[in-house]
């Protein structure tokens, strides 16, 4: 089959999370997109150790905060970082410390970030702060 996208596993992941109190929730779809995100995470030492990569394809530039084919992916690793943070994920976690990590790494070599990405690497590091 095709890939999936890790945007819009991302997306539903923090959809399902913020939803959860109010509605049914299959913990087994949540826990499969979860797995997924992880797949999709370098594990790979070096400079981009802990980042997520797009594999699928995006359609809708909207969870992308309108950037479309300029999303960059320090952008997309502090949204899947949210995500997983939202949906639960333990910040002593090996997928949340490496996700960290690389989203606080890409911050110190970049020096053009755009206002969403800035934004998302932000909450992301607040998120997680506030759940450590």
């Amino acid at each position: 089959g095709k890939p999936g996208s890790t945007w819009l596993t991302a997306f539903v992941v923090k959809s399902f999370a913020q939803a959860r109190p109010y509605i049914f929730i299959d913990e087994d779809d949540l826990t499969k997109s979860i797995d997924y995100l992880k797949r999709v995470q370098n594990p790979e030492d070096g400079p981009l150790k802990g980042c997520f990569f797009e594999n699928g394809k995006v359609f809708s530039s909207y969870m992308q905060g309108g950037m479309g084919k300029d999303s960059n992916d320090v952008a997309l690793s502090s949204y899947v970082l949210i995500a997983l943070l939202q949906a639960g994920t333990a910040p002593q976690d090996k997928v949340a410390v490496d996700a960290l990590a690389c989203i606080n790494r890409e911050v110190q070599a970049q020096t053009d970030l755009d206002v969403y990405t800035t934004t998302l690497i932000a909450y992301a590091n607040a998120l997680y702060n506030s759940s450590s």
